[in-house]
């Protein structure tokens, strides 16, 4: 079942682009496009994911709370974070083997999730179970954060 929750974290600080560039650099971290829809000339509009940055200080205690609320056999895991630079950055439709939840951290991002669309903004959380079918597009530039919990040996 989808659990979808507005303002669902207060941040004091606001975590932007200044931000993302800084914990790329702090961790030495690697990226990659997080769609296959990359165009040549465009690649700023092409959403972009860093993984393994669940250590940074500033997601250590929205990690610890969804290891607490999502991963109860505290299985393996991986916090991510996916970015885009314009508006209109999407992946394809989708469905992941882990279970995902999704909290909005800069700009705006529609999840379309079983035919119905919830928009993701700073504070909003939203937990997709593995295997359900969604799709996040960006509707501004924009950062969200997405903690995986595995049940097999992929990551």
């Amino acid at each position: 079942m989808v659990l979808y929750q507005k303002n669902k974290f207060n941040f004091e600080k606001t975590f932007d682009f200044n931000n993302l560039a800084i914990l790329a650099d702090e961790l030495g971290a690697e990226s990659e496009f997080a769609s296959s829809l990359v165009k040549n000339n465009y690649i700023l509009e092409s959403p972009m994911k860093i993984n393994f940055i669940g250590e940074h200080s500033f997601f250590n205690e929205i990690v610890k709370f969804l290891n607490i609320e999502f991963n109860k056999k505290n299985l393996r895991n991986n916090t991510s974070l996916f970015f885009s630079f314009t508006a209109g950055g999407k992946g394809l439709p989708h469905k992941d083997n882990e279970d995902v939840t999704i909290v909005g951290l800069y700009g705006k991002t529609i999840y379309i999730i079983e035919d119905k669309h919830y928009i993701i903004e700073k504070g909003d959380m939203i937990h997709i179970p593995r295997g359900t079918p969604h799709r996040g597009i960006g509707i501004s530039p924009r950062i969200i954060m997405s903690f995986g919990v595995y049940y097999d040996n992929t990551i």
